[in-house]
């Protein structure tokens, strides 16, 4: 994240970390960056950060849903939902999909391939009257 949070603050972002005390510490020196995930009051900073952002860049954990609150546009990172998107209700979000290692393959799949390999594993069971 070290690398995205340089570009954002290069191009005049301000940033807020947010989340509570569980997260792991996160040592990103700049004035631009807020670690509000350490405060007492971490829910409300979480609420108030994301609700006058222009956008959430962040994981699709369960605050990654906070943004739909506010109609605040996402930006999500190691996002596992490969088959619904239930971490967003917009077409104007991003997702950046976690990569998924074929032990089979002995590499990294694409999306294409993924979902190929899902597609014809996939067992699909119609019932009628």
């Amino acid at each position: 994240y070290s690398k995205a949070l340089d570009h954002l603050i290069l191009k005049g972002y301000k940033i807020h970390r947010v989340g509570d005390k569980s997260m792991n510490s996160f040592i990103f020196k700049n004035e631009n960056f807020h670690d509000k995930s350490q405060r007492n009051e971490h829910f409300d900073a979480l609420h108030s950060s994301i609700e006058k952002s222009e956008f959430y860049f962040g994981t699709s954990a369960s605050h990654g849903l906070i943004p739909d609150l506010y109609n605040v546009k996402k930006i999500l990172t190691n996002n596992i939902d490969y088959i619904q998107s239930g971490t967003s209700s917009s077409y104007e979000n991003f997702a950046i999909f976690k990569k998924v290692f074929s032990i089979k393959k002995k590499k990294i799949l694409s999306i294409e391939e993924f979902f190929c390999i899902r597609t014809k594993s996939a067992r699909i069971t119609s019932f009628s009257r």
